[in-house]
């Protein structure tokens, strides 16, 4: 009976390291893959790169995003956000502000920026799959094309 036991606890202690190793192998094969899913990811990292997210204590004010309001954006930017449309961001790029605008509120973006007079640096662009409903989405991260002044 004593040995029993033991082949039966070598038996589920190797299941456990085969089931382990079986699922990092798959995560390391499989994640990569899932890149397109992480959009909010990946803006926060490109807003990060350029200094534009709020927690990183040089913007200190909110940055407006256009088209696309999912709740990991939001969390990963901050507080320190204007969910709004097209004419929320541009306002925002004239006041000296981030946005963000997602591609089908780009046109509507650029016209109020000419009415504005106002000009816009691009930071990056972020392609992908809105998870929540199966959409492609292009997010196009904007700055005030003036440079700001770092205290």
């Amino acid at each position: 009976v004593l040995q029993l036991r033991r082949r039966a606890a070598r038996g589920l202690g190797a299941a456990l390291a085969l089931g382990i190793a079986g699922h990092g192998v798959l995560a390391a094969w499989v994640a990569p893959d899932l890149s397109p899913l992480w959009v909010s990811q990946r803006t926060v990292e490109a807003m990060r790169a350029d200094t534009l997210v709020p927690r990183q204590g040089i913007v200190t004010s909110p940055v407006a995003i256009a088209g696309y309001a999912e709740p990991s954006l939001v969390f990963g930017i901050g507080a320190q956000v204007n969910l709004g449309g097209p004419l929320d961001a541009a306002d925002a790029i004239a006041e000296g502000r981030p946005a963000i605008v997602e591609g089908r509120e780009m046109a509507a973006f650029r016209q109020r920026l000419a009415e504005h007079g106002a000009q816009a640096r691009q930071v990056g662009v972020v392609e992908g799959l809105d998870y929540s409903n199966g959409d492609e989405v292009r997010l196009t991260i904007y700055a005030p094309a003036e440079p700001r002044s770092v205290p």
